[in-house]
């Protein structure tokens, strides 16, 4: 049976992919799951048409009309695949473990591709691993692939979702001078407006809030980076009480791979205004980078208090007040 308790060997970590009794495909979040049931949110589905995604005779639809917390939460609660998180005061997507009859591991997929390669995708994904074990010293190792790759309905359309694992790797991938080519301008450009959108901010704001790894290609194909922490932490380890919307500036001296994971949590070293808190905790990885590289920054989010060390929290990217997290002067 399959169980959500951390343990001495692998756990469900942020990005795994899981599959239920109906070959629905979710998309594991985090590496904190509550007791028999795992954070992730539904992403494919079957579908009984051809379609973009297919796994031998069997296509599937992704679920998703775009990447936000909003529509993570409509599918989840049409799905009844939504959970009320005590520890946080806020609904989550899960799945029960119950459910689960197959556990795709990034890791483990990209062992097998570098074994063998069935099409150009699958190809460049080896490749893309190889040339960023080259440009920064990183093993091939605490690397996977996620995505529609992993869950074996890419075609040739999909992009290559490489997952870095582990503190030093995340650092030493993003402190590492990459030369690899980046998306037509036109196409980036109708990222930035998209993205920016569905964020709430203006274009010229996302823009500065980018990493330099965004926007990558490889022979034409889009290559995204995604960091996990490689260790799992027990439910109930933090728990929050929602108390109100709030705005500050804080100062955040970066560095902190926790920053780059999923949810990020980044350290307030100082409060210039508004209430003093400890941290920022942010399930929005859209603002994760502009965290790693800290500085002056305009917070806006939900003010929560831990329990019981009555520390002062703010939580970014909920469904009730999605908030933001800018640089101070834009």
């Amino acid at each position: 049976m399959i169980g959500s308790e951390p343990s001495e060997t692998r756990s469900f970590l942020d990005h795994d992919l899981v599959i239920d009794r109906d070959k629905r495909i979710y998309l594991v979040i985090g590496n904190t799951h509550p007791n028999g049931l795992i954070a992730a949110y539904l992403k494919y589905v079957p579908s009984k048409k051809p379609t973009l995604w297919g796994r031998g005779s069997s296509y599937y639809e992704r679920v998703l009309r775009e990447y936000s917390v909003e529509e993570v939460l409509r599918v989840s609660s049409e799905a009844r695949n939504r959970f009320h998180d005590p520890t946080l005061g806020v609904s989550i997507p899960v799945v029960r473990t119950s459910e689960v009859v197959e556990w795709l591991k990034p890791e483990e997929k990209l062992r097998e591709l570098r074994k063998h390669v069935s099409d150009f995708i699958e190809l460049v994904s080896v490749e893309v691993s190889d040339i960023i074990s080259d440009l920064t010293g990183l093993s091939v190792s605490s690397m996977g692939i996620t995505g529609s790759i992993l869950a074996g309905i890419h075609g040739p359309h999909s992009d290559v979702d490489l997952v870095i694992y582990g503190c030093r790797e995340a650092l030493e991938f993003v402190q590492a001078d990459l030369e690899i080519d980046k998306l037509p301008e036109e196409k980036i450009m109708t990222k930035i407006l998209e993205n920016s959108r569905i964020l709430g901010i203006e274009p010229e704001t996302y823009i500065k809030i980018t990493p330099p790894y965004k926007f990558t290609c490889f022979k034409g194909v889009p290559i995204t980076f995604t960091f996990v922490d490689n260790r799992s932490y027990r439910y109930g380890e933090l728990v929050l009480k929602p108390i109100k919307p709030v705005s500050l500036v804080a100062e955040v001296l970066g560095g902190d791979c926790r920053s780059l994971f999923y949810p990020s949590r980044t350290r307030v070293d100082r409060v210039l205004e508004g209430v003093k808190i400890k941290e920022v905790i942010s399930y929005e990885a859209e603002y994760n980078f502009l965290l790693y590289r800290g500085g002056l920054l305009r917070i806006s989010g939900v003010l929560e208090k831990s329990v019981p060390d009555n520390e002062y929290y703010v939580i970014v990217g909920g469904r009730e007040n999605k908030g933001y997290v800018v640089p101070y002067e834009i």
